[in-house]
């Protein structure tokens, strides 16, 4: 079998797998169903990382030993789930990077009303009108 006949082969059978632990979720309890989440969206990543495989990220012999498996989709993702992928350290990294860009953002919002201010000429070109006092006839 071609390679592209067996990577679409795996797609739809963990394609199929997904479809079945979705419609098993519905079954289950609000609470239940939100227990599973991270499963279900890791499991849902991963069938998108299927659906682009190429030959130079699983070869046909592995392609053809995770079809080997009754469940292919659960499988990868038990090994997935098991690794350290860093994610947290990820997600620390992005809150840091996001922070220090509101933190420069606001200094220069702050920068720019102090220059607006400075910049802004007093208006002088009216005499002060002085009220309640009786004016001298000439």
């Amino acid at each position: 079998m071609d390679y592209e006949k067996l990577s679409e082969k795996l797609y739809q059978k963990a394609a199929d797998e997904l479809e079945a632990y979705h419609n098993h979720l519905l079954q289950q309890s609000p609470e239940e169903i939100l227990e599973h989440t991270y499963e279900y969206t890791a499991k849902s990543n991963i069938l998108i990382c299927l659906m682009t495989i190429e030959p130079d990220e699983l070869s046909a012999g592995q392609l053809t030993a995770l079809l080997a498996s009754p469940s292919p989709l659960e499988d990868i993702y038990r090994e997935f789930r098991d690794m350290d992928t860093g994610l947290m350290n990820a997600i620390q990294e992005c809150a840091g990077e996001l922070a220090d860009r509101r933190i420069a953002d606001q200094q220069q919002a702050h920068k720019r009303s102090v220059r607006e201010r400075l910049a802004a000429k007093p208006v002088h070109d009216k005499k002060p009108v002085i009220t309640g006092m009786p004016q001298r006839e000439r």
